[in-house]
């Protein structure tokens, strides 16, 4: 379908990747890949209750992931993909978030985290630098709105 966003793979970096080697001289911590299943599910999950146009609300859009993800939201440091998973699973039935279908539809999510996973590293690095952008929208979406609050009270 011609022009339909809902199934384009966001775009890569901006520029290439530097070598693992090269960002830090102590090896991967072994719970990188812990952590992000956590950073998967929470994107799949703000990309669904967003009808996959996080752009539309960036700042609302950044809210809600954090608020999903252990990881990114509250610096948590969860041991086993079962631990990442139960955390997200008990954020999507949260009061919060209940009214997207609860249980059912955080259990639906791991189907989309197993499909990005089966996709390989190429879709990995899309969804991360998606991620970063999404952040620095709101970031700047914040910022953007911190100022004209600012002028708006002649301060």
């Amino acid at each position: 379908m011609e022009g339909n966003q809902l199934h384009d793979i966001p775009p890569g970096p901006e520029t290439p990747l530097p070598p693992a080697s090269k960002l830090s001289t102590a090896g991967p911590s072994p719970l990188l890949a812990v952590h992000l299943i956590d950073i998967i599910y929470s994107y799949c999950f703000t990309l669904r209750l967003y009808n996959g146009d996080w752009q539309s609300d960036a700042l609302e859009s950044a809210m809600v992931l954090l608020g999903v993800s252990y990881v990114l939201g509250k610096g948590g440091q969860p041991e086993t993909v079962l631990e990442a998973l139960l955390h997200c699973l008990e954020q999507t039935s949260s009061p919060s978030y209940r009214h997207m279908g609860g249980l059912q539809f955080g259990l639906g999510l791991l189907d989309d985290v197993i499909s990005i996973l089966y996709l390989g590293g190429a879709a990995l690095v899309c969804l991360l630098c998606d991620t970063q952008r999404l952040i620095q929208a709101a970031e700047k979406e914040l910022k953007s709105g911190e100022t004209a609050q600012v002028k708006k009270g002649g301060n």
